[in-house]
């Protein structure tokens, strides 16, 4: 007889967003929330469903996983992206999720085997390919073979300590920066508003064309302020010099974990070389302190750069003094 019973829904339950915080993660316990499955549903028409993976009735492993239809995904450049990998594999779309499980007590690499299986047995019966994901690094051993897979990293500063103790373990070229940025009378504010956030939304839509991107539209981000917000963290921090914004940047979390995510700088600030970027993200951490907050994660990295953008952000991303932690991405 298994030792693993495992359970897949169509809706969370009682008390599963609760029973995150219950629990840890190599990621932000974000990505298996509810809310946060209300706005991918939305946005992008993903179909979540939440799996659980228990010992003797007890929950020891939590993944919100989501299927995917092509012809559903919002962006021109999404649908061909998705209709493409779909003919190739021969499946009806894609099996996807993000962040790694939440474990508790008893998560041990049979139960990951068991999660993992679930998963795949899932993306099997209904003609989906497992297309994404994150994965513990030191779980490797329970994925299926064919799952491909690739090695990553992300870099979290501790908020426990003082400000002060924060601010003495960066870098000196975090501190200069910082520095320099309020001696040239830049300054940082938190969106405030629907109102505040569409005036920023135009601002990053901007610099996203100078990086030759495009972002999906103004719901992608009054989304985030209308599910995530509410239920737990979802914040937009302005740089602005002369009265004119010149960088932005967002951080997202549930209970006291959060994560960066959407860093936008003007071509002005980049041309002059104005330190809007690094003064957000110190009024950003100095912020999650006041709110008690624990980690802060600052995404992704390659921890192997393989071109000098990847390097740049790495270098960019060391130098607040964090810890790297390595896990796997699941690839297409």
């Amino acid at each position: 007889m298994d030792r693993y019973r495992t359970r897949i829904a169509d809706t969370p339950g009682p008390g599963w967003d609760e029973s995150l915080l219950l629990g840890s993660t190599g990621s932000l316990a974000l990505y298996q929330t509810s809310h946060w499955a209300a706005r991918q549903e939305e946005l992008q028409s993903f179909k979540p469903a939440y799996i659980t993976v228990e010992d003797q009735d007890q929950a020891v492993l939590r993944l919100t996983v989501f299927a995917s239809d092509p012809f559903k995904l919002r962006g021109a450049r999404n649908i061909a992206h998705g209709l493409y990998h779909a003919l190739r594999s021969g499946k009806r779309g894609s099996l996807l999720w993000h962040g790694q499980p939440v474990a508790f007590t008893g998560a041990e690499e049979s139960a990951y085997r068991a999660l993992a299986q679930a998963v795949d047995g899932f993306a099997a019966e209904r003609s989906l390919r497992v297309s994404a994901g994150e994965w513990p690094l030191d779980m490797a051993a329970a994925l299926p073979e064919r799952w491909k897979r690739k090695k990553w990293a992300t870099l979290k500063v501790e908020l426990t300590p003082e400000p002060e103790e924060i601010f003495a373990g960066f870098k000196s070229s975090a501190r200069k920066a910082i520095k320099k940025a309020q001696q040239d009378g830049i300054t940082v504010r938190r969106v405030a508003d629907l109102v505040e956030l569409e005036q920023y939304y135009h601002f990053a839509a901007e610099c996203a064309r100078r990086y030759h991107k495009s972002l999906i539209g103004f719901r992608d981000f009054s989304s985030m302020w209308q599910y995530l917000r509410p239920n737990g963290i979802y914040e937009t921090f302005i740089a602005e010099h002369d009265g004119e914004m010149i960088a932005g940047l967002s951080v997202w979390g549930y209970g006291d974990c959060i994560g960066e995510v959407g860093s936008f700088q003007s071509g002005r600030s980049f041309r002059e070389k104005l330190y809007g970027p690094d003064l957000i993200k110190w009024e950003m951490l100095r912020w999650a302190c006041g709110r008690n907050l624990k980690i802060f994660d600052l995404a992704g990295i390659n921890p192997e750069p393989r071109d000098e953008k990847e390097k740049n952000i790495r270098r960019f991303k060391e130098k607040w003094g964090g810890g790297i932690f390595y896990y796997l991405m699941i690839t297409v």
